[in-house]
């Protein structure tokens, strides 16, 4: 079972990070994961998601990626959150 360390560690032996600009984003189709494209757009990401797209989502004023796991739409945008899966920080959810 692929866990954030065993696919960070794949990413170190399989050539998946560039000095100065951190991730290859296209290093991961060989495992299905196919970058497709970056959005702002949190309405365009809950649609995506819903269609059963992975999200990866670039939070702690983008020095950090998780992997979207779900979502809670408010009244508007701004009450709205992104639940997550961040092994490194003590939070399940990001705004």
């Amino acid at each position: 079972m692929a866990t954030p360390g065993t696919i960070n560690q794949w990413l170190k032996e399989n050539n998946g990070f560039e000095d100065g600009y951190g991730f290859k984003w296209n290093s991961t189709d060989t495992l299905g994961l196919v970058w497709e494209k970056f959005s702002q757009n949190a309405t365009e990401l809950f649609s995506e998601f819903s269609a059963g797209k992975k999200i990866f989502l670039h939070v702690r004023n983008n020095n950090h990626y998780v992997l979207m796991t779900g979502f809670s739409r408010g009244a508007s945008l701004e009450d709205s959150v992104f639940f997550v899966n961040d092994p490194n920080h003590d939070i399940n959810y990001y705004p």
